[in-house]
């Protein structure tokens, strides 16, 4: 029952963290380290998917994350050599605290986070991770018209929405356009 439930709300939460992507912008310290809203989420997720893994006897999540990665050894041979170079670069860097919070965000937190998706997400629902990321997209694109309509553009006359540059907002809303147009292929 409880297994049931946490099940429930660790695959519903996948899709959460997708769509609050933009999240990310919501940046605290706890203890003196810095992270942001989106990293705490998928902490949080993936505290919980640890706990499934432990009192699940059946080991669902455990065989479809061993059957997706070692079926793929090229896969895990690229994520091994990717993520060994940045922590290799991250030791050598003469600032070890950015080092590492950079190693932390941009390859441990979406190791975690995809962990997580592939041992909990069947492929037939891929589709639907693929919509609620479109539809994080509409929403700041809703969002960023309603800031314009607002006049709050940059001094140059660009849009930058709730975001901290125009770029941004128009690296987030591609991204959302990028995965539209390969569905549609």
């Amino acid at each position: 029952m409880i297994l049931n439930t946490l099940n429930k709300i660790i695959y519903t939460s996948i899709f959460l963290i997708i769509f609050l992507f933009p999240a990310y912008l919501v940046r605290f310290e706890i203890l003196n380290t810095p992270t942001t809203l989106t990293e705490i989420l998928i902490y949080i997720v993936f505290l919980l998917w640890l706990l499934v893994l432990f009192f699940d006897k059946k080991n669902l999540f455990l065989n479809r994350l061993k059957r997706v990665f070692f079926q793929n050894k090229l896969l895990l041979s690229g994520v091994f050599l990717l993520v060994f170079g940045a922590l290799t670069a991250s030791v050598l860097s003469m600032d070890l605290r950015v080092s590492f919070g950079l190693f932390k965000a941009y390859f441990i937190d979406p190791l975690l986070f995809l962990t997580v998706i592939v041992s909990v997400i069947p492929e037939k629902d891929v589709k639907k991770l693929i919509a609620v990321f479109l539809a994080s997209g509409i929403g700041v694109s809703l969002l960023s018209v309603a800031y314009f309509l607002f006049g709050k553009v940059t001094y140059d006359d660009r849009l930058e929405g709730f975001f901290n540059s125009p770029n941004f907002l128009a690296m987030s809303l591609a991204r959302s356009e990028e995965r539209r147009v390969g569905k549609e292929c």
